[in-house]
């Protein structure tokens, strides 16, 4: 939530939040995507008569191109996600709990001092 982020910009976690869900929305969509499709393509190429080891080139080519383009949002995910990243850092998103040491760094920033624990 951006409220447990004071130090950033409501608007600006609001960007890399969004940005950050749209990017696992795209992969696990693709994911999805794939296995439906792989599903309903084994189950078409098992009602077709293939004669001699493998399938004929045109009944490969769709699952080739399933394939080609799962990896290729595959690599596109990890750009954007190494992109959301530097974002993340660049804008002090510590999504792990803090040490004691950066605590009191962000306290010093808004002038309160950190909560002392019992």
């Amino acid at each position: 939530k951006a409220s447990d982020f004071a130090h950033v910009p409501a608007a600006e976690f609001e960007r890399w939040r969004d940005w950050t869900t749209s990017i696992f929305r795209l992969a696990s969509g693709m994911c999805f995507l794939r296995v439906i499709f792989h599903q309903g393509w084994a189950l078409y190429l098992g009602r077709q008569t293939v004669t001699g080891p493998a399938a004929p080139s045109p009944m490969r080519y769709a699952g080739a191109a399933m394939d080609l383009a799962f990896l290729a949002v595959l690599a596109i995910t990890f750009v954007r996600s190494n992109r959301a990243r530097a974002l993340r850092r660049q804008l002090g998103i510590v999504l792990t709990p803090l040490t004691p040491q950066q605590r009191a760094a962000l306290a010093s920033d808004d002038q309160e001092p950190p909560a002392k624990r019992d």
